[in-house]
Order: structure tokens, then C-alpha cells, then sequence
């Protein structure tokens, strides 16, 4: 990984745009392309992150073909990861080698569209003193029914037991200040949104809509477990993951009283050693998840 040096601001380019990528062979060409297009024409100087997760197509012999073409060239850089280590680590390998004033995160599978980047950079420019992230957030998706119906799942407890404040819709594409992508780049988890990661930092927000769109192949790099990861990831961050533990935990508690005062204990003896597991194993699991994350974040503090 090619880390941010520590060069003068004047020789840093005004915006870094980070778009992690794994296999995707049919869609990197164009994504590079559009932006290269949508950036070129704001006159910022920037330069293109595509943080490849180790893809075992021909993604990265399409990057190599991008990189020595003159419009594309110029702006391009390719940071490989050694191994395959999922969506968010690619995220934060490209945040890491950022050098931009801002950076601009999307995904790489021309799901966000990169043309968005243009109002992303302008609603930067007019927000208020101490914002130092933009959200594009989703007012529609194009996504299976159960992705769907999961992501309404992970949202609504996000927002009923959540300590930090996430917009709805919000996701991966962001633009954020020079030192959110830094202090981001150092959070030690190894599964996330990264929307989650920015609210758990304390980020200022301001948000712009958008319609997210559906797959070029309809086929997510993902998949159902990587994303039980994120969510999990995500609500660690946030402190819902202790909070619902500790809800789980009570829910016994009070369970293992209520049956101790009918007497049903006395003639279900492993039902009391059942539930005594679960509040001695909530009690843990709690606090163990309460110090993995002070020490996730204890490098981006």
C-alpha cells in the first residue's frame, strides 16, 4: 500500500476519489471513465483510487490498460491489496493512500453513479463550518427483496438502539474532509459501513439524495454472509450490538424471575441453567464487545 505522504498542501490534489472494486472486469472500465468525466469537468486537480481487494479476474489488467492511457492515466492509481479482505478493508486501504483536501468514496460496481460526485463536491463547498461529511443518501434502491428486507431490519434497530446518529440512506458514498478519511483509514475492525464508522468517529453531517442504481450483472460480490458481517460490524460501532446484548440479557433476567416466582423452575431445572447461561454469557459477550471497540477506535480518536 502506497501510504499519504506528509507533502505540502500545495502539492496535494484538491480531491481523492477511492472506489474499492473486487472482480469487477465487467463494469471498471467504465466506472474509471465516467469518473474521469465527472471530476475533469469541475477543474479540480484529483486523483482516482481504485482499491482492487485482490480480484482473480481481469480487473487488474483493465486498471493497467486504463493507466497508460493519456486522459485516464494521469489521474490513476491502483492500490492491491495482498489478499482478499472484503469491501471495507479495500475502503480503508484506498483511505489510507489518499492525499485529496477531500475525498469522494464510492462503490465500485456503477451502483453510485459517478456524475453524483460533481453535487457532492458542491455541497461540501456550501456546508457549514465543522461539517466534514456529505452523505449521498438512497431515496431508492434497486436490490433483491431479501437484501431489501434486511437492510430495513439492520436500519430499524440501528436507529432504536444506536448511540450515534446515521442518516437514513446513508451508506458507503460519502465525501469527507482530508482528516476523516485519515482518522478513518486507523478504526481496526475488520467489517463495517462505512457510514457507521464516520457516525462512531463523531462526523458533522449534511446529506444529498440519490437513486442508487441496480447491478450491471445483477450479481453482488457480497453475498448474504458479508453483509451479516458489516451489519454486525456496523452496530458494534455504534454501541447497538451492546445495547441489544444487554436488552437480551435483562429479557432473561426477568424471564428466569418470573418463573422462579410461579415455581416452574423447581420441576425445569435445565430451563434455570439455561437461563442463567444467558445472562452470565450476555454480561460477558457485552463487555467484551464494549472493549473491541474502544479499541477499534482508539488509533482514529
Amino acid at each position: 500500500m502506497t501510504e499519504a505522504g506528509g507533502e505540502p498542501p500545495q502539492d496535494r490534489p484538491k480531491l481523492s476519489v477511492v472506489a474499492p472494486i473486487y472482480n469487477e472486469q465487467g463494469a471498471v472500465r467504465e466506472l474509471v471513465e465516467r469518473i474521469v468525466a465527472a471530476v475533469g469537468g469541475t477543474g479540480l486537480s484529483y486523483e482516482v483510487i481504485v482499491a482492487d481487494d485482490c480480484s482473480d479476474d481481469d480487473s487488474a489488467a483493465i486498471l493497467v490498460e486504463l493507466q497508460a492511457e493519456e486522459t485516464v492515466g494521469e489521474h490513476l492509481r491502483v492500490e492491491r491489496l495482498p489478499r482478499n479482505r472484503g469491501q471495507f478493508q479495500a475502503t480503508v486501504y484506498g483511505l489510507a493512500a489518499s492525499r485529496g483536501d477531500s475525498v469522494v468514496v464510492l462503490d465500485g460496481d456503477l451502483q453510485d453513479p459517478p456524475e453524483l460526485i460533481v453535487e457532492l463536491v458542491a455541497a461540501m463547498d456550501a456546508a457549514a463550518d465543522g461539517v466534514d461529511v456529505v452523505y449521498a443518501t438512497k431515496d431508492r434502491r434497486d436490490d433483491p427483496a431479501w437484501f431489501l428486507a434486511g437492510r430495513a431490519v439492520f436500519a430499524a434497530t440501528q436507529a432504536a438502539l444506536s448511540d450515534a446518529s446515521i442518516p437514513a440512506g446513508a451508506g458507503s458514498y460519502v465525501i469527507i474532509s482530508r482528516d476523516l478519511a485519515q482518522r478513518a483509514a486507523r478504526v481496526r475492525l475488520e467489517d463495517a459501513n462505512l457510514a457507521a464508522v464516520l457516525a462512531a468517529l463523531g462526523a458533522s453531517a449534511t446529506t444529498i439524495p440519490y437513486d442508487k442504481a441496480a447491478r450491471y450483472d445483477s450479481s453482488s460480490r457480497v453475498g448474504p454472509w458479508g453483509l451479516l458481517r458489516e451489519a454486525v460490524g456496523s452496530m458494534m460501532l455504534t454501541g447497538a450490538l451492546a445495547r441489544l446484548l444487554r436488552w437480551l440479557w435483562m429479557a432473561a433476567s426477568i424471564s428466569l424471575g418470573v418463573l422462579w416466582a410461579v415455581g416452574c423452575l423447581s420441576c425445569c431445572s435445565w430451563l434455570q441453567t439455561a437461563l442463567l447461561v444467558i445472562i452470565a454469557l450476555g454480561v460477558g459477550v457485552e463487555g467484551g464487545v464494549r472493549n473491541k471497540v474502544r479499541n477499534a477506535l482508539a488509533e482514529a480518536r
